[in-house]
């Protein structure tokens, strides 16, 4: 039902205004219920959902700053680290990292590259082996389906 409501409220005669209370409402429950893993886990899955789907796009992509004047991705991003850190539980961790992987379709080189890849790159070094295979795993099949996100953040790289 949600994916109904965001792809109606995508629609022609939709607005931002719907993704972005909906973007404001995650962050929210992200917040409000921190390390809670009853409600943190089923959030990262429903996250997961919306990043995959494309329901999101519209805030991640976005140019406009989102709330207090802090683009979506980069609060996520925010909230994913605080909740990974001291995490001893896997299902949260891979939530998390699946999460992650949604975000590198961002138009922001500098969200991906400071805060995005160095997450993934933290997780790739984890102390539990099924993240670290988990996060391998997942992030050499999003290099291979969109190899594009590596090499257009390389290429400017090496024209700085």
């Amino acid at each position: 039902a949600m994916l109904d409501w965001t792809r109606a409220s995508k629609g022609p005669g939709g607005s931002n205004a719907c993704a972005a209370k909906l973007s404001e409402a995650l962050l929210a429950l992200f917040i409000r219920h921190r390390r809670d893993g009853r409600v943190i886990l089923p959030l990262l899955k429903t996250l997961d959902v919306l990043l995959s789907h494309g329901s999101l796009d519209i805030m991640i992509m976005g140019k406009e700053d989102g709330v207090n004047g802090v683009r979506f991705p980069s609060k996520l991003m925010s909230e994913l680290w605080q909740e990974c850190k001291g995490c001893t539980d896997v299902q949260r961790l891979v939530g998390s990292v699946s999460v992650a992987l949604g975000l590198l379709v961002c138009d922001h080189a500098d969200i991906i590259q400071q805060d995005v890849l160095p997450f993934l790159m933290t997780m790739l070094a984890h102390r539990y082996p099924r993240v670290r295979r988990w996060t391998a795993e997942q992030l050499y099949v999003r290099l291979l389906e969109d190899g594009s996100v590596v090499s257009t953040y390389a290429e400017q790289d090496t024209s700085s």
